[in-house]
């Protein structure tokens, strides 16, 4: 893409040796995108007097602060760079008001088309191969029936048999939150009662990984 279109991009990372090597794969290809950087690599803030950023990468490991804090403390495009593969670490980075979560151990060519999806403005989840919480770049199970993140996480511990109460508490929501939210579950899936939900769930890599397997 011409230079002026470049995708500008930020490392919130006070590791030098990972933001280097984050820095070695964007400069990699510079005809795509090009690296803003600062003195430390760490982007805290949206200071009026740094360079223009399209997307940061936010590093959830080694951050200062909550990934909700920090997007809305900067303007840019946030995409979650996480050491986990869980879906509740999808959901809050997600609902924190990220564009993306990507598994550290992501291809260098996924890790590019993600940050060029989030540019054209979609919303990007990639796990490590495995979890059965994601089927390629920005989707999440039952994305295309219109679920959002949190109605799939929910349904995904409806279908390992988990009771609304153990919902409640895994998903930080009241047991209400939860009750109010398995009709609009249904609806979209298309299903009328718990058993069939969990039939659809378990035939749609709808469940969680397993938390007790070894």
């Amino acid at each position: 893409m011409p230079r002026r279109d470049r995708i500008r991009i930020a490392i919130a990372n006070d590791h030098p040796v990972v933001v280097r090597g984050l820095a070695a794969v964007v400069r990699a290809h510079g005809d795509r995108f090009v690296l803003v950087p600062s003195a430390s690599g760490l982007v805290d803030d949206a200071a009026p007097d740094r360079a223009p950023v399209d997307i940061v990468i936010y590093d959830d490991f080694v951050a200062s602060r909550p990934v909700k804090d920090y997007v809305a403390a900067v303007g840019p495009r946030v995409v979650v760079l996480g050491g986990g593969s869980t879906w509740p670490a999808v959901t809050a980075a997600l609902e924190a008001g990220a564009a993306g979560y990507l598994y550290k151990g992501i291809s260098e060519a996924d890790l590019l088309a993600a940050l060029e999806q989030v540019h054209a403005g979609e919303h990007v989840v990639a796990l490590a191969p495995g979890t059965g919480r994601a089927r390629g770049l920005g989707n999440w199970p039952g994305r295309e029936l219109g679920l959002s993140p949190r109605e799939a996480e929910i349904l995904a511990w409806h279908c390992r048999g988990l009771t609304d109460d153990a919902i409640a508490a895994t998903v930080m929501l009241s047991v209400e939150a939860v009750q109010a939210q398995l009709p609009e579950i249904y609806r979209k899936i298309g299903v009328g009662d718990r058993a069939q939900a969990v039939a659809f769930g378990t035939s749609h890599d709808f469940l969680p990984p397993d938390p007790t397997a070894g």
